[in-house]
């Protein structure tokens, strides 16, 4: 949960967005934060993938 809040948190402040509510939050880190972490693990995925896939 701390990693989701990280992304969050990182998101909010990279943008501008609007914090959620306090009773918000939970939701919020649960679906921003599960989009990102998804997102980025897909990109580095991609990248190691071209990287590998380069060198045969």
């Amino acid at each position: 949960m701390r990693l989701l809040n990280f992304l969050v948190e990182s998101f909010i402040g990279a943008f501008g967005v609007t914090r959620p509510k306090p009773e918000q939050q939970r939701t919020v880190a649960l679906t921003l934060g599960g989009f990102l972490l998804i997102f980025f693990a897909a990109l580095f995925s991609l990248i190691l993938w071209m990287f590998f896939g380069v060198r045969r």
